[in-house]
């Protein structure tokens, strides 16, 4: 998968973990940290993936083994 739809999925399970408007908030401060290219490569989305990983509230919510598993999951999309 490219990294665009693969975000398009990260994206859809934060919105049913933390609603739209929070999702969408985890998203964009993530998205100052990693900085990635409009047209993102694989380890751009990796980097962008990992920043949504280390947000204090998905830690907060699933734990962070459960963290752990999301950003192995999410990593795998696009391989």
């Amino acid at each position: 998968m490219i990294p665009a739809e693969a975000l398009q999925e990260v994206k859809k399970e934060l919105e049913i973990i933390f609603g739209k408007g929070l999702a969408g908030l985890i998203m964009i401060n993530a998205r100052k940290k990693a900085n990635p290219p409009a047209v993102m490569k694989a380890e751009h989305f990796i980097g962008y993936v990992d920043e949504i990983g280390s947000d204090e509230r998905i830690v907060g919510m699933i734990g962070a083994a459960g963290t752990k598993q999301k950003l192995a999951n999410w990593k795998k999309l696009v391989d």
